[in-house]
Order: C-alpha cells, then structure tokens, then sequence
C-alpha cells in the first residue's frame, strides 16, 4: 500500500512515525528504501549517523575488542559534540542533553531487541562514560560549571538514574506476565521458545545484565549516587517478586548477594508504609472533631497527636501577619 503513494503523500505519513517506527520501512521493502533514506537523511539526521555507527559496531570483528569499542565510544561523542559547537554558548547544555537523550534510547532500543547484546553494548556505554569524564573539552558543553557541581546529581552519559523507569516497567510487567507460570516445569518451558512469554522473559534478562553492568564505579564522582539508584532497583524488584532479574542484575553489577539484607530493606519498606499510615490516622483525627468525638464515645479515641512541625496551621500565614518583603 505505501509503495503506491506518490512521495509526497509518503513523506506526509512518515511525519507520523518515530525514527524506530520508519527504519523497519527501509529493510522491509526495497522500493522505499531510498525514499525513506532521504526522508530520514532531513528530519533524522543525527538519528541516522548514530543508528550507522551502532550497525557497524554490532557487525564488527571484535579481534581487538578494547580499542575497537573506545573508537566507536568516541566517534559517537564527537557526534553530539559536532552539533553543539555549532549553537550558541547559551544552548550547550540543552543541545547536548537532548541529543544525548537520543543516543542513550537508540542504545537501549538495540539491547532490548537484538539477542546477546547486553555485554557488547554495556563496554560501549562505560567507554563513552569513562572518555566523558576524562575529557574537559566534553564535558564544558554539556555543563560549563561541572568543576563546581555537586555529586547528589551527577553529569555523565548511560548513569542508571536514565534507566530506572524501564526496570520498573519490566518488574512490573514480570508481576502481570510471568509470575503465573514460575510453576511450569523446565521442560515445559524448552517447549516455548517462539512464545511471547518467553521473548519478554528474554528481553528482560537481556536488559537486567545491561543494567547491572552500567553500575560499575567508574569514578569516585559517580560512587554515592549510584549506591541509592541500586537499592531504590532491588526493592522494586523484590517487592515485585522477579527475583530472576535482580539475580541477573546483581550478578553483572559484580555486588554481593546477601538475602537476608534483602528481606531487612522489605521490612523497613513495611513498617515506614505503617508508621505513615498511623500518622494519617493521627492527623485526620486532628482536623476532624466529629470523627475524635465519635471514637472517644466507642472507646477508639487516640491520645497522642502529631507533632507541631508536621501541623499545616504551624505554616499558615495569616491575613494581619506582617512581612517584611511588602
């Protein structure tokens, strides 16, 4: 059907589509192929040489695989880094955070849909992340005051923070997907290789050894913030039950696997969620004196009240107040 519209029409319906969505277009047919190479060649440029860089790295003969990784990491950084220096002083940090974000989805894409990319592609990510830290001429266009930035938010390409949301969506997703048939015997599941389930299950393993890998303390300067990133991910994937990816992540992430560490984060989680709820409680009895009233008369009334700090009227700035700023 698209290869009987004119190109105009065309083009009008690739402006519909992500990048991800047209370069399957220009594998799949041959007739659209070059159509679809200049439409992206104008609208996706950057896009484009990333996506050429990436196909030429996974095709590569990995005889010297150190110095075959360090050069694709620093030709894909000299990318971001060409189209900075051509904006204004005042757009750097904005033009290199944007088309960082770029390379960072098109890398995660690859490992989430090519088989045994996880470990090719996390050496890619540490090299670019190693070469940007120890790169000043970088590192001043994306942040011209990195030299004074704090390290609660660190700067640096592939940290795990970008990353967190699809560990969450997979933990999410292996609660609804997976957990009915942690039954099933293995032999069942030898039998299931073209099923969705079991892609799913692949995919992420697959992105679960990628994103342990990024976790390697490349500098003192990362150390801290990454430490909190990897706890928030192993209660969430404890409180979901994959324990399957957080072996696989712990595991390429080279930390040590204590369960009984594990279950104290759990019970912590369950006795914060219960002190807040009792303070809500606490609370809804301060403002509400019916409701104090009615549980006194059954015998439920609480005695203990919140403290003064957490009482919003403590903060309220009344009608009469005086300000010094007026």
């Amino acid at each position: 059907m698209l290869t009987a519209l004119p190109p105009e029409l065309l083009y009008l319906v690739l402006g519909f589509l992500s990048f991800d969505d047209i370069i399957p277009l220009a594998t799949a047919c041959e007739q659209l192929k070059l159509l679809v190479d200049n439409y992206v060649r104008v609208h996706y440029s950057f896009h484009a040489a990333v996506y050429k860089q990436l196909m030429q790295f996974e095709q590569l003969n990995m005889h010297n695989e150190s110095q075959t990784t360090m050069k694709t990491a620093a030709k894909l950084l000299r990318l971001i880094c060409n189209i900075v220096e051509d904006v204004p002083k005042f757009e750097h940090r904005t033009v290199f955070t944007e088309n960082l974000d770029i390379l960072q989805n098109l890398v995660v894409n690859q490992v989430l849909h090519v088989s045994d990319s996880a470990d090719k592609y996390a050496d890619l990510c540490l090299k670019m992340r190693i070469i940007y830290l120890h790169t000043p001429e970088i590192r001043i266009l994306h942040d011209p005051k990195y030299r004074r930035r704090s390290t609660k938010h660190p700067l640096a390409p592939f940290l795990p923070r970008d990353f967190t949301w699809i560990w969450r969506s997979h933990c999410e997703e292996s609660k609804l997907f997976w957990a009915p048939q942690t039954l099933v015997p293995e032999f069942l599941l030898s039998k299931m290789h073209n099923s969705k389930l079991l892609q799913e299950r692949e995919k992420r393993l697959r992105f679960a050894r990628f994103f342990g890998r990024l976790f390697d303390v490349s500098s003192i300067y990362l150390e801290a913030h990454q430490n909190g990133t990897m706890d928030e991910c192993i209660r969430e994937a404890l409180v979901a039950g994959d324990v399957e990816s957080l072996y696989v992540f712990l595991t390429a992430a080279r930390r040590d696997i204590d369960p009984d560490d594990m279950v104290m984060m759990v019970m912590q989680a369950g006795e914060q969620l219960w002190a807040t709820l009792e303070l809500a409680a606490e609370l809804e009895e301060q403002f509400n004196p019916e409701l104090v009233e009615r549980r006194r008369s059954t015998g439920h009334g609480r005695i203990e009240h919140a403290p003064d700090w957490l009482l919003p009227t403590r903060y309220a700035v009344e009608d009469d107040s005086i300000l010094r700023l007026k």
